[in-house]
């Protein structure tokens, strides 16, 4: 059999098997169940930080690291058809900026959450926007 047909044959299965409505996966029996965006949180240690990045989809894009202060990388911050327009923000309560190294941080495949002791910051990429919002306590 050719590679060609090998894959046309994978393929028309996998797409039965999806418009069956229950899994291919073997002892996943069952009905599929729904995935939520709201499920697919991670949460990252402050011990064990990441880089994140959102686009808008066309031109624009947040790049940036989940527990870093003043991080100086050269695509950190928000960048629209290969300009930087912001290469970071701090977030604070009452005259203190508060540390993101202290922060529980949650990504998400289009916002990040940062709680901290005196409040909660969401921020979002949306329509080649960045929009930012905090909130006082947890």
């Amino acid at each position: 059999m050719k590679f060609g047909q090998l894959f046309a044959v994978a393929g028309c299965t996998a797409l039965l098997g999806a418009c069956s409505g229950s899994s291919l996966l073997p002892g996943q029996d069952g009905p599929l169940s729904r995935l939520d965006v709201e499920d697919m949180g991670i949460a990252v240690a402050a011990d064990s930080q990441r880089e994140y990045s959102f686009t808008d989809k066309k031109a624009s894009f947040w790049y940036g690291m989940t527990h870093t202060d003043n991080w100086d990388d050269w695509h950190s911050g928000w960048n629209i058809a290969k300009r930087r327009l912001l290469s970071d923000y701090t977030v604070g309560v009452d005259g203190d900026t508060l540390s993101r190294r202290e922060a529980e941080v949650t990504v998400y495949p289009y916002k990040i959450n940062r709680v901290y002791a005196k409040a909660r910051e969401n921020f979002y990429l949306y329509k080649g926007r960045a929009q930012c919002s905090a909130s006082p306590g947890t």
